[in-house]
């Protein structure tokens, strides 16, 4: 499993990863609350057709995956990180990486998740709400090329 602020390694099909071999979607989890960070990457590397390429848990931790030079299709944010605003982490996926889809994965509703990131940062951002893993997956499994 990719650790805070890693890159996973390449999928060779061997491990979990290769249980999705041909996978096109990247993923990239970005959570300060480590154990849930931790469960989500367990997750996603046992699906079918996505990979987790880094995880982070501090905008610190994002920089550096994203120094790494690989673009994921798809960020899944947190809404509240520790040292930035979402905001401002949304700003700057999008300034590296403009390919990639974020979806913002909050405990709080939509409504209230739209009031945090302001008018700029809204377009092209889908959100999903923590709870049911299942609606994250699906949610993703639509997002996928």
């Amino acid at each position: 499993m990719a650790g805070a602020g890693t890159q996973a390694d390449t999928d060779d099909g061997s491990g979990p990863a290769g249980a999705a071999a041909g996978a096109t979607c990247g993923i990239v989890v970005v959570d300060d609350d480590a154990d849930l960070r931790g469960m989500l990457v367990i997750l996603l590397q046992y699906e079918q057709g996505m990979r987790v390429i880094g995880d982070a848990g501090t905008a610190a931790e994002l920089e550096a995956i994203m120094a790494a030079g690989q673009e994921p299709a798809v960020v899944l944010l947190d809404l509240h990180m520790p040292d930035t605003t979402a905001a401002d982490v949304v700003a700057r996926i999008r300034s590296v990486w403009s390919g990639a889809r974020i979806v913002v994965y909050s405990g709080e509703d939509e409504a209230m998740a739209r009031s945090h990131l302001g008018a700029v940062a809204l377009h092209g951002v889908s959100f999903v709400t923590k709870g049911d893993p299942r609606e994250l997956l699906e949610h993703l499994r639509s997002l996928r090329p």
